[in-house]
């Protein structure tokens, strides 16, 4: 949950969503006062098991089973160079042999920035940080 919006993943893989959008955080920028199935891939072979969901003021971030990270809203997306109003998949952005297993967003007013764990192929994990801040570590 964050500020005006509630986001639910289910055991069988479905996403609802309910509240207000802020650029692009829902699709097509609907806000919606009822739950709304949000679906990450268009089409049913490319899905992926979505394993946790952050949720930050304007934008989601999904991480699916094989460690790739999904995101969603223009706020965040333009603050990574990566503007889009539909979901992107931004794993490519980690340090080559990183995946991610964790993540957390901030819901701060205008401070879109998201934290993941990184972890490499020896089993060291680092947090690492995207986004924009200009309060406590990132300011």
């Amino acid at each position: 949950m964050s500020g005006n919006s509630a986001w639910i993943l289910f055991e069988n893989n479905e996403v609802f969503y309910k509240g207000s959008s802020i650029s692009f955080h829902f699709p097509n920028d609907e806000s919606c006062g009822n739950w709304k199935q949000f679906k990450l891939w268009e089409m049913k072979e490319d899905e992926e098991k979505i394993i946790d969901i952050a949720v930050g003021n304007g934008f989601t971030l999904f991480l699916t089973e094989n460690q790739k990270l999904w995101a969603i809203g223009e706020l965040f997306l333009e603050k990574i160079d990566n503007s889009s109003q539909n979901p992107v998949e931004i794993s490519s952005k980690f340090p080559q042999g990183m995946t991610c297993k964790r993540l957390w967003a901030n819901n701060s007013a205008n401070r879109q920035v998201a934290f993941v764990e990184l972890v490499n192929a020896e089993g060291m994990a680092k947090i690492y940080s995207a986004g924009q801040s200009d309060l406590g570590l990132l300011g």
